[in-house]
Protein backbone atom coordinates (compact mmCIF):
# COMPACT_ATOMS: atom_id res chain seq x y z
CA UNK A 1 0.00 0.00 0.00
CA UNK A 2 1.01 3.56 -0.86
CA UNK A 3 1.81 6.91 1.16
CA UNK A 4 1.33 9.99 -0.52
CA UNK A 5 4.21 12.12 -1.26
CA UNK A 6 4.78 15.54 -3.02
CA UNK A 7 5.95 14.13 -5.97
CA UNK A 8 2.55 11.56 -6.11
CA UNK A 9 0.39 14.84 -5.28
CA UNK A 10 2.42 17.27 -8.05
CA UNK A 11 1.85 14.23 -10.46
CA UNK A 12 -2.26 13.56 -9.45
CA UNK A 13 -2.49 17.94 -10.00
CA UNK A 14 -1.48 17.55 -13.67
CA UNK A 15 -3.24 14.56 -14.83
CA UNK A 16 -6.25 15.45 -17.51
CA UNK A 17 -8.55 13.04 -18.69
CA UNK A 18 -12.32 12.96 -18.34
CA UNK A 19 -13.89 11.06 -16.39
CA UNK A 20 -11.37 11.28 -13.84
CA UNK A 21 -12.86 9.41 -10.95
CA UNK A 22 -11.93 9.95 -7.04
CA UNK A 23 -13.03 8.00 -4.31
CA UNK A 24 -12.19 8.48 -0.83
CA UNK A 25 -13.38 6.62 2.48
CA UNK A 26 -12.44 6.53 5.83
CA UNK A 27 -11.36 3.58 6.60
CA UNK A 28 -10.29 0.72 9.91
CA UNK A 29 -6.86 0.07 11.36
CA UNK A 30 -5.80 -3.27 12.03
CA UNK A 31 -7.97 -5.02 14.69
CA UNK A 32 -11.13 -3.22 14.50
CA UNK A 33 -13.89 -4.03 12.02
CA UNK A 34 -11.83 -4.05 8.49
CA UNK A 35 -15.14 -4.85 6.95
CA UNK A 36 -16.19 -1.19 6.93
CA UNK A 37 -13.99 -0.28 4.02
CA UNK A 38 -15.34 -3.06 1.80
CA UNK A 39 -18.64 -1.99 2.34
CA UNK A 40 -17.82 1.46 1.69
CA UNK A 41 -16.38 0.95 -1.27
CA UNK A 42 -19.12 -0.92 -2.53
CA UNK A 43 -21.29 1.82 -2.14
CA UNK A 44 -18.79 3.92 -3.19
CA UNK A 45 -18.53 2.21 -6.64
CA UNK A 46 -22.38 2.10 -6.93
CA UNK A 47 -22.32 5.50 -6.39
CA UNK A 48 -19.98 6.23 -8.90
CA UNK A 49 -21.68 3.95 -11.92
CA UNK A 50 -24.74 5.30 -11.18
CA UNK A 51 -23.15 8.90 -11.83
CA UNK A 52 -21.38 7.47 -14.91
CA UNK A 53 -24.22 6.36 -16.16
CA UNK A 54 -25.96 9.41 -15.87
CA UNK A 55 -23.03 11.34 -18.28
CA UNK A 56 -23.87 9.07 -20.83
CA UNK A 57 -21.13 6.21 -20.51
CA UNK A 58 -22.07 2.51 -21.77
CA UNK A 59 -21.99 -0.26 -19.61
CA UNK A 60 -19.00 -1.93 -20.72
CA UNK A 61 -17.04 1.38 -20.09
CA UNK A 62 -17.99 1.96 -16.66
CA UNK A 63 -17.39 -1.87 -15.75
CA UNK A 64 -14.01 -1.72 -16.88
CA UNK A 65 -13.49 1.81 -15.42
CA UNK A 66 -14.35 0.36 -11.69
CA UNK A 67 -13.30 -2.99 -12.05
CA UNK A 68 -9.89 -2.72 -10.60
CA UNK A 69 -11.77 -0.98 -7.35
CA UNK A 70 -14.30 -4.31 -7.02
CA UNK A 71 -11.52 -6.50 -7.11
CA UNK A 72 -10.98 -5.27 -3.41
CA UNK A 73 -13.97 -6.06 -2.12
CA UNK A 74 -12.78 -9.37 -1.10
CA UNK A 75 -8.90 -8.59 -0.89
CA UNK A 76 -8.62 -9.60 3.12
CA UNK A 77 -5.16 -8.46 3.73
CA UNK A 78 -5.96 -5.38 1.53
CA UNK A 79 -8.59 -3.89 4.85
CA UNK A 80 -6.40 -5.71 7.16
CA UNK A 81 -3.51 -3.39 6.60
CA UNK A 82 -4.93 0.57 6.57
CA UNK A 83 -4.28 3.53 8.29
CA UNK A 84 -7.06 6.06 8.68
CA UNK A 85 -8.51 6.46 5.13
CA UNK A 86 -7.92 5.70 1.41
CA UNK A 87 -8.02 7.55 -1.74
CA UNK A 88 -8.77 6.37 -5.00
CA UNK A 89 -7.88 7.71 -8.75
CA UNK A 90 -9.33 6.15 -11.46
CA UNK A 91 -9.00 7.10 -14.87
CA UNK A 92 -8.93 4.96 -18.22
CA UNK A 93 -5.21 4.26 -17.68
CA UNK A 94 -6.16 2.51 -14.40
CA UNK A 95 -5.99 2.71 -10.66
CA UNK A 96 -3.64 4.62 -7.71
CA UNK A 97 -4.87 4.59 -4.24
CA UNK A 98 -2.91 5.60 -1.64
CA UNK A 99 -3.07 5.33 2.43
CA UNK A 100 -4.16 8.57 4.73
CA UNK A 101 -2.55 9.04 8.06
CA UNK A 102 -5.74 10.25 9.26
CA UNK A 103 -9.44 9.95 8.49
CA UNK A 104 -11.44 11.97 5.71
CA UNK A 105 -15.18 12.28 4.48
CA UNK A 106 -16.63 9.95 2.32
CA UNK A 107 -17.09 11.18 -1.06
CA UNK A 108 -17.36 10.22 -4.91
CA UNK A 109 -16.43 12.94 -7.52
CA UNK A 110 -15.95 12.73 -11.09
CA UNK A 111 -14.25 15.19 -13.16
CA UNK A 112 -12.22 16.12 -16.23
CA UNK A 113 -9.43 15.71 -13.18
CA UNK A 114 -8.97 14.34 -9.72
CA UNK A 115 -10.33 15.80 -6.70
CA UNK A 116 -7.09 16.74 -4.70
CA UNK A 117 -8.32 19.47 -2.38
CA UNK A 118 -8.36 16.55 0.53
CA UNK A 119 -5.00 15.46 -0.21
CA UNK A 120 -3.73 19.06 0.53
CA UNK A 121 -3.01 17.82 4.69
CA UNK A 122 -1.72 14.56 3.63
CA UNK A 123 0.96 15.96 1.47
CA UNK A 124 2.23 18.59 3.89
CA UNK A 125 3.00 15.54 5.79
CA UNK A 126 6.13 14.40 3.62
CA UNK A 127 8.15 16.36 5.99
CA UNK A 128 11.51 15.10 6.74
CA UNK A 129 12.73 15.33 10.38
CA UNK A 130 15.92 13.32 11.80
CA UNK A 131 15.25 10.84 14.72
CA UNK A 132 18.38 10.27 16.84
CA UNK A 133 18.51 6.56 18.38
CA UNK A 134 20.80 7.87 20.70
CA UNK A 135 22.57 4.94 22.99
CA UNK A 136 25.86 4.39 25.10
CA UNK A 137 26.29 1.29 22.90
CA UNK A 138 24.92 2.04 19.57
CA UNK A 139 23.63 5.27 18.39
CA UNK A 140 22.09 5.26 15.06
CA UNK A 141 21.08 8.31 12.72
CA UNK A 142 17.58 8.00 10.47
CA UNK A 143 15.98 10.45 7.80
CA UNK A 144 12.11 10.08 8.88
CA UNK A 145 9.08 11.43 7.50
CA UNK A 146 5.26 10.61 9.04
CA UNK A 147 5.80 6.87 7.35
CA UNK A 148 9.01 6.04 6.99
CA UNK A 149 12.57 5.61 8.58
CA UNK A 150 15.76 5.29 6.48
CA UNK A 151 19.57 5.05 8.10
CA UNK A 152 21.61 7.31 8.01
CA UNK A 153 25.39 6.78 7.86
CA UNK A 154 26.88 8.01 10.84
CA UNK A 155 30.74 8.64 11.61
CA UNK A 156 32.57 7.57 14.51
CA UNK A 157 32.26 7.10 17.61
CA UNK A 158 28.45 5.77 17.97
CA UNK A 159 29.36 4.56 21.42
CA UNK A 160 31.09 5.65 24.86
CA UNK A 161 33.17 2.72 24.38
CA UNK A 162 34.86 4.67 21.95
CA UNK A 163 35.95 7.42 24.22
CA UNK A 164 36.99 4.66 26.51
CA UNK A 165 39.44 2.86 24.42
CA UNK A 166 41.03 6.06 23.85
CA UNK A 167 41.65 7.07 27.35
CA UNK A 168 42.54 3.71 28.05
CA UNK A 169 45.25 3.84 24.96
CA UNK A 170 45.64 7.53 26.38
CA UNK A 171 46.83 6.21 29.94
CA UNK A 172 48.95 3.35 28.35
CA UNK A 173 50.77 5.98 26.75
CA UNK A 174 50.95 8.00 29.70
CA UNK A 175 52.93 5.02 31.56
CA UNK A 176 54.93 4.42 29.10
CA UNK A 177 56.52 7.60 28.30
CA UNK A 178 56.73 8.02 32.40
CA UNK A 179 58.46 4.94 33.03
CA UNK A 180 61.31 6.14 30.01
CA UNK A 181 61.39 9.51 32.27
CA UNK A 182 64.31 8.54 33.48
CA UNK A 183 66.03 8.69 30.33
CA UNK A 184 65.33 11.90 29.17
CA UNK A 185 61.63 10.57 27.69
CA UNK A 186 58.53 12.76 28.35
CA UNK A 187 56.58 12.90 31.42
CA UNK A 188 52.40 13.30 30.56
CA UNK A 189 50.78 13.71 34.36
CA UNK A 190 47.16 12.46 33.24
CA UNK A 191 46.17 10.29 35.52
CA UNK A 192 43.84 12.67 37.24
CA UNK A 193 42.46 13.38 34.11
CA UNK A 194 38.47 14.77 34.12
CA UNK A 195 37.57 12.09 31.50
CA UNK A 196 38.26 9.09 34.00
CA UNK A 197 34.47 10.31 34.87
CA UNK A 198 32.12 8.09 33.38
CA UNK A 199 29.62 10.93 33.38
CA UNK A 200 32.26 13.25 31.84
CA UNK A 201 33.53 10.57 29.36
CA UNK A 202 29.41 10.17 28.35
CA UNK A 203 29.47 14.15 27.66
CA UNK A 204 32.72 14.02 25.23
CA UNK A 205 30.99 11.40 23.68
CA UNK A 206 28.17 13.49 22.97
CA UNK A 207 30.00 16.24 22.25
CA UNK A 208 31.88 14.25 19.28
CA UNK A 209 28.39 13.18 18.26
CA UNK A 210 27.16 16.82 18.10
CA UNK A 211 30.26 17.81 16.18
CA UNK A 212 29.60 14.77 13.53
CA UNK A 213 25.64 15.56 13.78
CA UNK A 214 26.31 19.14 12.42
CA UNK A 215 28.13 17.74 9.40
CA UNK A 216 25.71 15.02 8.92
CA UNK A 217 23.07 18.02 9.30
CA UNK A 218 24.81 21.02 7.65
CA UNK A 219 22.51 20.92 4.60
CA UNK A 220 19.11 21.08 5.73
CA UNK A 221 16.79 22.89 8.35
CA UNK A 222 14.72 19.53 9.02
CA UNK A 223 14.21 19.51 13.22
CA UNK A 224 16.36 16.55 15.39
CA UNK A 225 13.95 14.01 17.24
CA UNK A 226 16.40 11.93 19.76
CA UNK A 227 15.03 8.82 21.21
CA UNK A 228 17.08 8.07 24.31
CA UNK A 229 16.65 6.24 28.16
CA UNK A 230 15.21 9.86 30.68
CA UNK A 231 18.76 10.41 32.24
CA UNK A 232 21.21 10.81 29.40
CA UNK A 233 18.76 13.76 27.52
CA UNK A 234 19.41 16.33 29.75
CA UNK A 235 23.23 15.48 29.31
CA UNK A 236 22.89 15.84 25.81
CA UNK A 237 21.19 18.49 25.53
CA UNK A 238 23.81 20.43 27.65
CA UNK A 239 26.47 19.28 25.58
CA UNK A 240 24.36 19.96 21.90
CA UNK A 241 24.69 22.75 20.13
CA UNK A 242 23.10 22.00 17.49
CA UNK A 243 19.55 23.85 17.32
CA UNK A 244 17.43 22.09 15.59
CA UNK A 245 16.92 19.82 18.62
CA UNK A 246 13.86 19.43 19.79
CA UNK A 247 12.97 19.76 23.40
CA UNK A 248 10.84 16.47 23.85
CA UNK A 249 12.31 13.45 23.55
CA UNK A 250 11.23 10.04 22.90
CA UNK A 251 11.71 7.85 26.38
CA UNK A 252 12.86 4.94 26.92
CA UNK A 253 15.57 2.94 25.39
CA UNK A 254 15.85 3.05 21.03
CA UNK A 255 17.51 -0.40 21.14
CA UNK A 256 14.14 -1.97 22.56
CA UNK A 257 12.01 -0.28 20.80
CA UNK A 258 10.67 -1.61 16.93
CA UNK A 259 11.36 0.85 13.96
CA UNK A 260 7.54 1.14 14.15
CA UNK A 261 7.60 2.32 17.28
CA UNK A 262 10.32 4.55 16.99
CA UNK A 263 8.35 6.26 13.67
CA UNK A 264 4.88 6.25 15.49
CA UNK A 265 6.48 8.01 18.44
CA UNK A 266 8.84 10.66 16.37
CA UNK A 267 5.96 11.68 14.17
CA UNK A 268 4.69 12.62 17.01
CA UNK A 269 6.76 14.89 18.15
CA UNK A 270 7.95 16.23 15.08
CA UNK A 271 4.72 16.58 14.12
CA UNK A 272 4.08 19.53 16.78
CA UNK A 273 7.14 21.65 15.10
CA UNK A 274 5.55 21.21 11.75
CA UNK A 275 2.38 22.36 13.09
CA UNK A 276 3.79 25.37 15.31
CA UNK A 277 5.64 26.18 12.13
CA UNK A 278 2.32 25.96 9.85
CA UNK A 279 0.46 28.25 12.60
CA UNK A 280 3.11 31.00 12.27
CA UNK A 281 2.68 31.35 8.69
CA UNK A 282 -0.97 31.55 8.92
CA UNK A 283 -0.08 34.74 11.33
Amino acid sequence: MDRLTAQDFNKLLHLRQNPSISIYLPVEKVGQDTRQGAIRLRKSVKAAAEALHERGLRTPVIEQLLKPAEALYDDALFWEHQDQGLALFINQDGMIHYQLTERCDESVTIADRFMILPLLAEAARDRVYYLLALSLDDTRLYRATHATLTDCELPDPVSVKAINDFYILENQLQHHSAASGAAGGTVFHGSDSPHDSEKQRIEEFFRQLDINLKKQLAATDAPLVVACVDYLFPIFSAVCKECRLIGEHISGSPENMKKDVLLEKGWQIARTVFEQKKVNALK
